[in-house]
């Protein structure tokens, strides 16, 4: 697994000796999330070990109802072999609240660690009535409580999966869930609210450091994904967004990314070589402004975004100044000339 801490050279991504190829991805992972939950809450992990957990498996034929379930969820991804459970399990009910709507991610592999610990990084962005979005350079990165440990809760075991004997297997929630309000409470395992930077790369004189929570993390490297994906929600948004022209609106909002790479396709396959990739994994909007610790460097976080989000787009549009600062801000879509709103 890629770290963001204690690489021996310049950046994670930049030698393709640095680290040995992760480890495969494991089949059939998942991250489901209750959509009307909030706070890191009614979020679980499944695989085919506990797959039975999450159906209703009161009939006779359990192993051709999971089997049949497990196609009809994703035919190219999921496995075909059927799953055999333990009796014990043929009359257990769901732990899916049958009128609530849920959201099914494929698990993020590898993930990238920080300090040995799975991570995703806070991102500030906004998209104008106008069709543009922008993304700020400041962000968070929340850390989970525990080592992220490949064969303990993530990985395939080598015994066969459709072996009756098989076991659900456990897994650990703080090794898992990263957000601050799930892990803060824990301030022996907090790693705290640390600073990232999208804009700043790593280099021999930039190491992340963990030496003090206000210290930012470059994440520089992953800035063209994050980009990417918040371009392709501002074009398909942009119909959505055009009633507000009238009185200059804009979304103001919070993604959530987890970090991870893919090889290098530039590279031969026999290369290690790989590079950063951002998953989006929701958007909140508007996004918290609240801090997990109220620290001055977290604080002063949320304010330089505000700051410079009243400069770039409020204040110009108020006549207040006459032409708009990006401060922190670039811009990461600009729609086709026939699609913009009015000059700025």
């Amino acid at each position: 697994f890629e770290d963001l801490v204690g690489a021996p050279s310049s950046s994670p991504f930049n030698n393709e000796a640095l680290l040995p190829p992760p480890p495969p991805s494991p089949n059939n992972l998942w991250v489901i999330k209750d959509a009307m939950s909030n706070g890191a809450g009614g979020v679980w992990i499944l695989d085919q070990s506990n797959v039975g957990e999450f159906l209703d498996t009161g009939c006779s034929d359990t192993a051709t109802t999971i089997s049949t379930a497990i196609k009809a969820t994703n035919k190219t991804t999921f496995t075909t072999s059927s799953t055999k459970v333990s009796p014990a399990a043929t009359t257990t009910t769901s732990i899916l609240h049958p009128t609530h709507r849920y959201i099914a991610q494929q698990y993020a592999w590898p993930p990238t660690l920080y300090h040995g610990k799975k991570c995703h990084v806070r991102v500030y962005g906004v998209i104008t009535s106008s069709g543009e979005a922008f993304v700020h350079k400041r962000a968070f990165l929340h850390v989970a409580n525990e080592e992220f440990e490949y064969c303990s809760g993530v990985g395939e075991e080598k015994e066969d999966m459709s072996s009756s004997s098989q076991q659900p297997r456990k897994f650990e929630p703080s090794m898992h869930i990263t957000n601050c309000c799930a892990n803060s409470h824990d301030a022996d395992k907090f790693s705290g609210e640390i600073c990232a930077d999208l804009e700043k790369t790593c280099s021999p004189s930039t190491q992340p450091s963990a030496s003090t929570s206000s210290d930012a993390v470059p994440l520089g490297e992953y800035f063209p994904s994050i980009a990417a994906s918040v371009s392709a929600l501002a074009q398909r948004s942009a119909s959505f967004l055009k009633g507000g022209r009238a009185n200059n609106g804009f979304e103001y909002l919070g993604f959530d990314f987890v970090l991870s790479s893919v090889p290098d396709p530039c590279v031969n396959q026999a290369s290690s070589k790989r590079i950063p990739v951002a998953y989006l994994l929701e958007v909140n909007a508007p996004p918290s402004q609240d801090t997990a610790t109220g620290l001055p460097h977290a604080e002063a976080l949320h304010d330089e975004v505000i700051s410079d989000l009243l400069r770039m787009w409020v204040l110009p549009k108020l006549g207040i100044v006459p032409r708009r600062q990006l401060g922190g801000w670039k811009c990461v879509y600009t729609p086709p000339v026939e699609e913009e709103g009015e000059a700025l």
